[in-house]
């Protein structure tokens, strides 16, 4: 199907767990834009109860998924991009939302403008972050991030997608990146989309965070890298585990290494290399933005 037709339509998909007021608060900012979006998808992640009885009240429209085993936000993701229906797909935390009305038309123009672009980034700003000037460049990314991104639905069609995770810090969307990017698709940046995520990041110096942030460091490289850049691999562990300590986060660094062999033991069955080359130009890419 040809994206660059402006009027395409758009899913917009949604993960989350035991988080039922902030998901509320972002589907009632979705319906403002109305027609502009196609439909809504949720996954409720295992052990939440509570919020597919308050969606389904409140928001009849919106088709929910649950799950039974833990998955993740990444997890969570695989699920609902097999189960949206269009080629668009807006992906968005369930504290996180659109910031300017043109927002989805802006996302039509871009992934016509750039027929090569299996990912738009996105300008995200956080709670405890000055509100970021629109502007009309775009430039390609090593990086975006879920809470605020589109997807090409198709690209996901070709590639292992997320690693179901919790938490994923680390991973994630790291690791999509380079599955993208491996396929020959581009990430690309727009400065005329914002979204605003309603965090101030606090949470992010917790030690089972911090953790979370070295086991999976080493985990996207077993998976992802050949056995030629394990050493390049094994540098950013030790580079994530020198970052954390710095700032005293001595507790998170060392669960977060003793972690690292289960870790790798259990996904080991995901393991699925990419090329050489795709990870020298995400290094590039990451040098250069």
């Amino acid at each position: 199907m040809d994206v660059s037709n402006h009027a395409l339509p758009v899913s917009v998909i949604i993960p989350t767990w035991r988080r039922v007021d902030q998901l509320l608060d972002t589907l009632k900012r979705l319906q403002t834009y109305g027609a502009d979006i196609a439909e809504i998808l949720v996954h409720v992640d295992a052990g939440d109860t509570e919020t597919a009885p308050a969606l389904a009240a409140q928001f009849p429209s919106v088709q929910i998924l649950t799950a039974e085993v833990t998955q993740g936000p990444g997890g969570g993701r695989n699920r609902l991009l097999k189960a949206c229906s269009h080629p668009i797909v807006v992906s968005l935390d369930d504290d996180s939302y659109p910031i300017d009305a043109d927002f989805f038309a802006k996302i039509r123009a871009a992934f016509g403008d750039n027929p090569d672009a299996g990912v738009l980034a996105m300008s995200i700003i956080h709670d405890d972050e000055p509100m970021i000037a629109r502007h009309e460049g775009q430039r390609d990314v090593a990086d975006f991030v879920g809470c605020g991104c589109a997807y090409r639905r198709a690209v996901f069609e070709a590639i292992p997608g997320y690693v179901p995770l919790h938490p994923a810090y680390g991973m994630e969307e790291a690791d999509v990146a380079l599955q993208v990017m491996d396929r020959g698709w581009r990430i690309v940046e727009c400065g005329t989309l914002r979204v605003r995520h309603a965090t101030d990041r606090g949470h992010q110096t917790a030690p089972n965070i911090v953790a979370a942030h070295v086991r999976n460091t080493a985990l996207l490289a077993f998976l992802r890298y050949p056995w030629q850049l394990a050493g390049y691999g094994a540098a950013q562990v030790l580079n994530r585990m020198v970052y954390s300590l710095r700032r005293g986060h001595v507790v998170g660094v060392l669960q977060g290494g003793a972690q690292i062999p289960a870790t790798l033991w259990r996904h080991r069955r995901a393991r699925h290399v990419v090329q050489s080359e795709t990870i020298l130009a995400r290094r590039r890419l990451r040098r250069n933005t």
